[in-house]
């Protein structure tokens, strides 16, 4: 072979077109690479975004609707203190009392500095002004009158919703509690307003936000005729409670969606002009919304930047690949080769510096989920502290003062310390639920049959008295994290237990079936069961298909297990029917 042979040959020198058509494919192939990888990012960020987001909106819900709930709470107690009515009643009949007029005075006082509210006012059975703690001597709201006209025949407490004493004033709330006399046939003889002053008792909780954040907020907002109205001071306008409105033909803004009925995520422009992704939500059992939200500008920050990042990087490499194939065309083949290598390297020194950036943002996450949770702790101890209050004075009173009490009163106690315990049960449960979902996951080989077999020797000892027939299959195994493993088969045994209490032939069993070409494990039970149309709310937090004084509990338990099997690659479903038992599916990647 001679030496122009040797030069042509396509084995150690490759031709222009050659070299052409291969630059084309490893530009495209990293530009698709590159589009791909973006994606798959953009998926896992807009979810985790949005998840945030539902997280917070429905964290608002539910402070308000137990915030509401607790007002009205007060607002029915008063109305139903037999002596605080009976000295209303005394007072109204007799004005020149000074004695009762004296009682009544001290017990509006101490009633207002003590609790939520700014100021208390008792109303007469036609409305008019009798006596106030402060007393400012300020003339009833036109709309507290009507509200507490209409208290005044329903004979029942009312929430009167955002509005303002005077023109100009400051946005208030108000419980209205009719005040019923025993020495009047049961007609409320008065009337109690409950005023709160939302900037101190309502807004802080509802402005605060969980992480650092520039921009994002929750909004209260309701509908006034042809307008969204908005409630609460918002970050870009102090002014905006009940000053605020915008029109409903304005369909781009989330507040409009909010209140034309859309629920869920969705993004468009803010009342001050900016894109934003947000949360809608409605309260129950009110006309208001909530709104959580954050400019895109700082939601979709993180992920704008790691585009910039990936552009470079594949432009950088794109580059990179035009500069070795002219390189290679002008060293010929031997060299060609090896700028290749060299080239490979270019690419693995790039993604490591990659892994190292996304090693680096995963650190940062690990970190605001370790402040999320010293929050949450934070959070559980200070609610803990008011409630272990509640249920030892509550016993004290039980303990010390059950006589002048009466049956009423003592009723009253049991029924606020149980509630208070359950309110303590229901932060342990928030807690356990919330560290399943921050928990490092392990695999390993489980024997599930073992674990069953611990779980139901656990519920006879506790409950010796029951005799109930359990069977568990034998060989059961799978491969995940035993500690998450044990506490999702402790909370399915656990309600198959409890939900069979009724059933003097009561039995359970756990076994594993075949469900569309997938294995799955089953805990079934011939216990209450309950109604499939209800299905889709079982797996969610705090949701329960019976009453507590049926089957006590907290509805954390399903959405647990729903959450620990997510975690697995699996999933969780239900069969069941009302009386004839209940059969909860599981599968596991």
């Amino acid at each position: 072979m001679d030496a122009s042979t040797s030069a042509s040959s396509p084995d150690t020198e490759p031709t222009p077109r050659a070299l052409f058509v291969a630059f084309g494919i490893l530009a495209a192939g990293i530009v698709a690479a590159g589009y791909v990888g973006y994606r798959r990012v953009e998926a896992q960020y807009r979810t985790q975004v949005e998840r945030e987001l539902s997280a917070v909106a429905n964290l608002k819900v539910r402070e308000l609707l137990n915030w509401r709930a607790e007002r009205m709470a007060d607002g029915d107690v008063r109305r139903r203190n037999p002596v605080f009515a009976a000295l209303v009643t005394r007072w109204f009949r007799n004005p020149r009392d000074a004695q009762a007029e004296r009682l009544l005075r001290a017990w509006l006082t101490l009633a207002q500095e003590g609790e939520q509210y700014d100021r208390l006012v008792l109303l007469d059975d036609r409305g008019a002004e009798r006596l106030a703690a402060p007393d400012t001597r300020e003339a009833p709201s036109p709309v507290v009158v009507a509200a507490a006209e209409a208290a005044l025949r329903s004979g029942k407490e009312t929430f009167l919703g955002f509005y303002r004493d005077a023109p100009g004033g400051s946005p208030s709330l108000a419980v209205i509690a009719p005040i019923t006399g025993a020495l009047e046939g049961g007609r409320p003889v008065g009337v109690l307003v409950l005023r709160i002053d939302p900037a101190l008792h309502l807004y802080p909780a509802v402005e605060r936000w969980p992480v650092p954040s520039r921009t994002s907020e929750t909004l209260i907002i309701g509908r006034d005729g042809r307008d969204v109205v908005f409630l609460n001071p918002l970050r870009f306008r102090p002014d905006a409670a009940l000053n605020l409105r915008i029109p409903l033909t304005k369909l781009d803004v989330p507040a409009v969606s909010a209140v034309l009925g859309h629920e869920g995520l969705l993004e468009g422009t803010d009342y001050h002009g900016a894109r934003v992704v947000a949360a809608l939500r409605g309260i129950p059992g009110s006309p208001w919304f909530i709104i959580a939200k954050t400019d895109l500008s700082e939601a979709y920050a993180p992920l704008r930047q790691r585009l910039w990042s990936l552009a470079l990087l594949v432009a950088f490499l794109v580059t990179g690949a035009g500069a070795a194939v002219a390189w290679t065309w002008r060293q010929r083949s031997a060299r060609y080769f090896k700028e290749q290598a060299k080239a490979a390297d270019a690419i693995r020194a790039l993604n490591a510096d990659l892994e190292r950036r996304v090693a680096e943002r995963t650190a940062e996450l690990a970190e605001a989920n370790r402040g999320l949770e010293a929050f949450a702790y934070s959070v559980s101890h200070d609610l803990r502290a008011p409630l272990r209050s509640i249920d030892g004075f509550g016993k004290i009173l039980l303990e010390d003062f059950a006589g002048p009490l009466g049956d009423e009163g003592r009723q009253h106690l049991h029924r606020m310390r149980a509630a208070s315990q359950r309110m303590g049960h229901l932060i342990d449960d928030m807690l356990k639920l919330s560290r399943v979902s921050r928990v490092e996951l392990r695999r390993e080989p489980v024997d599930l049959t073992a674990l069953a077999t611990s779980v139901v020797a656990e519920l006879r000892e506790a409950d010796p008295g029951r005799a109930v027939s359990v069977s568990i299959q034998s060989g059961l195994s799978a491969k995940g994290d035993p500690a998450l493993l044990r506490i999702a088969l402790e909370n399915l045994l656990g309600n198959a237990w409890k939900f069979t209490t009724a059933r003097p032939d009561a039995s359970i069993s756990f076994g594993a079936e075949q469900h569309n070409g997938v294995r799955a494990w089953v805990v079934r039970d011939n216990g209450a069961g309950f109604d499939m149309a209800y299905a889709d709310k079982l797996f969610a937090p705090f949701q329960r298909l019976h009453r507590q004084d049926e089957f006590p509990g907290s509805g954390i338990g399903l959405a647990t297990v729903a959450r620990i099997v997510g975690r697995h690659g699996g999933r969780a479903w239900a069969e069941s029917a009302v009386d004839k038992g209940t059969a909860v599916s599981f599968t596991l990647e």
